[in-house]
């Protein structure tokens, strides 16, 4: 996925034009009467707990207001934002100011847009997971398909934060892989942030037309 980014490689099978590699687009969303290209996506922007979010297999990473209150860069010196480590956990003590940074969230948006239908999301088995020690709990395999993983891992880097659970150790017990043809399960439909699907009954009517 790095490379994928690094390197401006395109997605491919992405609608509105599934056999065109496309490049993620990106859309401010504002109220106001809907535009025909972006009907009815402003709503889930009121939900505050939402700032950024994709649509599966679409082109689109989409931005709401409250993105813009965040700092786009971390604040204060290195260090200063990262989690404690307690009996081998992550405390939340700093949790929102190591994550919550502009860069760092477009980072999660794109991870969803480049790993596509491999991506865990609100409908998939397992859920994607933003708690920093169910991150830390995923395997292997599940770890590099949840966009917080590289989120935490990015801020983390970024911030020159050294200390961290090990994964080996109780309260994680490494669960085995899963084999290859049952690691992933998606058995209620499309990849989906079950917030903006709440939020966005219609979503399906509300994408006619994008372009």
């Amino acid at each position: 996925m790095f490379n994928d980014i690094d390197t401006l490689r395109p997605a491919r099978h992405m609608s509105p034009n599934p056999f065109r590699a496309q490049y993620p687009v990106f859309a401010c969303l504002k109220p106001g009467p809907p535009s025909k290209r972006f009907k009815d996506l402003y709503e889930a922007c009121k939900d505050r707990t939402i700032q950024t979010f994709t649509v599966p297999r679409y082109k689109y990473v989409f931005l709401c207001p409250a993105y813009f209150t965040f700092p786009i860069s971390p604040i204060g010196p290195l260090g200063r934002n990262c989690l404690k480590v307690e009996f081998n956990e992550f405390s939340y003590e700093n949790l929102e100011r190591l994550v919550n940074v502009q860069k760092y969230m477009l980072l999660h948006e794109l991870a969803h847009f480049y790993l596509g239908r491999e991506t865990l999301g609100g409908r998939t088995v397992p859920k994607e997971e933003y708690d920093p020690n169910e991150c830390v709990n995923f395997d292997q395999k599940l770890s590099l398909r949840n966009p917080m993983n590289y989120q935490f891992f990015v801020a983390m880097v970024d911030m020159n934060c050294m200390d961290a659970p090990d994964p080996f150790s109780y309260p994680f017990p490494l669960p085995p892989l899963p084999p290859e043809d049952s690691a992933m399960k998606n058995t209620t439909g499309p990849l989906w942030d079950l917030r903006i699907e709440e939020t966005l009954p219609n979503i399906s009517d509300s994408l006619v037309g994008l372009a």
